[in-house]
């Protein structure tokens, strides 16, 4: 069973003085959030929200050409990652 993430669970909580109970409780969450953040995954999915979010917003300014030209990478990008993983599978299997 995994440990629990909250503070309030742990048995040093009890000891600890009341006036720096609430001050510890926000280190923690602050301190989470910040290793969250910190994550490949959450830069990588922040960074394709912002780039869907700027092609909703082309799209919704009757811009079509630059939308499809905006979304020209995000489709080429999966095409072109399966051409590399085939040809690296390839040249190293024959």
């Amino acid at each position: 069973m995994a440990p629990s993430r909250d503070p309030r669970e742990h048995p040093w909580w009890q000891h600890l003085p009341h006036a720096q109970r609430q001050a510890r409780l926000h280190t923690s969450r602050r301190l989470r959030l910040q290793q969250k953040l910190g994550q490949r995954s959450t830069v990588i999915l922040a960074a394709l929200l912002v780039y869907a979010a700027t092609c909703l917003l082309f799209l919704l300014s009757k811009a079509g050409s630059l939308t499809a030209l905006a979304l020209t990478p995000a489709l080429l990008l999966p095409l072109l990652a399966a051409l590399a993983w085939w040809l690296t599978w390839k040249e190293f299997h024959h």
